[in-house]
Parts: structure tokens; C-alpha cells; sequence
């Protein structure tokens, strides 16, 4: 058996080969359809990332390869959405648009790049998991590769500057929110992220809780030209921030 492997453009102009065979019902009165006659091959197995995988209707009824002049096509919507791509049928256009629609802008596409101190924090702050990993462990089960973090009663929170530039669209980050504890409590007030602006001008803030973990936290900074990024607590860490746009 031979195997060949497809990158994303072969995953893309297959699946755009598939499009005759699997369009939505409305779609099948347009014109430019020709009659064919093709087979239905019920002896053709088809496995994705390993696993044999059956393309099947929103009802469940299962969905069989076509055999055409010594080719198989298979469902469109099926095979797309199983490969991680959404399907949008436009009827206007009689198109369809397989992941993102143009003129939108995916959150997978956005490029990041690291927050290191190239773009302004304090370096003293900046920790490396290769070199200081007490400092990006502190979250239980999870290990920051790098971040921001102090020692223990050296700041009552962690803040950070950059120097974006309005050259990015987004911050992202994750946060460990933690203090020291004093007689075995925390602090009485609810800690908070705030996110601020070259002028002090509240972008974002978010209220949160002591002792805990928030992954992926992204915030709009297409207009900020120096972001402030400030976490309550000694003990919290900055973990992995981004610039992407």
C-alpha cells in the first residue's frame, strides 16, 4: 500500500475536489450540474489521524464513498469538519467556504510573538524555566516556560510595561493570582488583573480569585502604544505572555 502524505494545501484542494459530491440539498437546483453515474463502493474503509473514521449525516445515517471513473470522493462537510475545518454554505454565490470566511480574521491565524524584556518589562522580573524554575512553578500542575514572577514580600503584586507601538492587536497571557499568606489567610480584598493603557486608562480588568489559575487570557491593544499589565499578589506569575497581530 502506498501512502502519501498531504500538506494543507493538498488537504485544501482535495477537499475542494470533494465539493460535487457533498454540497447542502439547496444547492443541488443551481445550474451548471452535470448527470453522472457513479457508484456507491461500500468496501472502501477511510482512517483519519489513525482511526477509521465513517463520515455519517447530522441524523446519524452514515454517508458511503463514491466511486467515479476509478476515483472515491467523499462527503465535503464531513471530511472538512472532521479535520477541524468548518464548512459555510453562502446560496447567494453558490459557495463553499471551508474554515475562514475572507474579510475575518481567525484567532488561530494571529501570529505571537513573545513578551520578552526586549519590549520594556523589568528584566529583573523576567524568569526562565531553564534557569529559575521555582519562580514559574508555583501553579499546581502547571510549569510556565517563561514569565514574570518575584520573591516571595518583594512586591505586593506583579506589573509589567511594554512598549507595543501600536504595532500589535493582542496581549495574551496566563496567570497564577497568589499571595502570601499571613496567619493562613489571604488578604480580605478580591485581587484583580488590570490592564492599562500609556495614559493610566483602564483597557481591561478582571476581578479574580486567590489560589487560582487563568489560562489564555487575551486583551485588545490595537490602540495602546505602552501596556501595563498588573496582577495582585507576590507570589503571582505573568505567565507566557504574547503580542500578536
Amino acid at each position: 500500500m502506498v501512502k502519501k502524505k498531504l500538506g494543507q494545501r493538498g488537504v485544501i484542494l482535495l477537499l475542494g475536489t470533494l465539493l460535487l459530491f457533498s454540497l447542502a440539498a439547496n444547492a443541488l437546483g443551481a445550474s451548471g450540474l452535470t448527470e453522472i453515474a457513479a457508484y456507491l463502493n461500500t468496501n472502501i474503509k477511510v482512517t483519519l489521524h489513525g482511526k477509521l473514521f465513517e463520515p455519517k449525516e447530522d441524523d446519524g445515517s452514515k454517508l458511503v464513498p463514491i466511486t467515479y471513473k476509478g476515483r472515491t470522493y467523499l462527503p465535503l462537510r464531513a471530511v472538512a469538519e472532521a479535520a477541524g475545518l468548518e464548512v459555510t454554505w453562502d446560496p447567494n454565490t453558490n459557495t463553499a467556504h471551508l474554515g475562514q470566511i475572507a474579510g475575518e480574521i481567525a484567532k488561530d491565524q494571529i501570529s505571537y510573538i513573545q513578551l520578552t524584556p526586549e519590549f520594556g518589562p523589568d528584566p529583573v522580573l523576567y524568569k526562565l524555566s531553564s534557569r529559575t524554575p521555582a519562580y514559574l512553578n508555583r501553579a499546581p500542575g502547571r510549569a510556565f516556560v517563561y514569565g514574570y514572577a518575584a520573591d516571595p514580600g518583594y512586591y505586593a503584586n506583579i506589573t509589567i510595561f511594554a512598549n507595543t507601538n501600536y504595532e500589535y492587536d493582542t496581549f495574551k497571557a496566563s496567570f497564577w493570582v497568589d499571595e502570601t499568606k499571613h496567619d493562613g489567610e489571604y488578604p480580605p480584598y478580591p485581587p484583580k488583573i488590570v490592564f492599562k493603557d500609556e495614559f493610566d486608562v483602564v483597557v481591561k480588568e478582571i476581578e479574580v480569585e486567590w489560589g487560582k489559575l487563568y489560562e489564555d487570557v487575551e486583551v485588545p491593544i490595537k490602540d495602546v502604544q505602552t501596556l501595563q499589565v498588573t496582577v495582585d499578589g507576590d507570589l503571582s506569575i505573568i505567565g507566557e505572555p504574547k503580542l500578536g497581530k
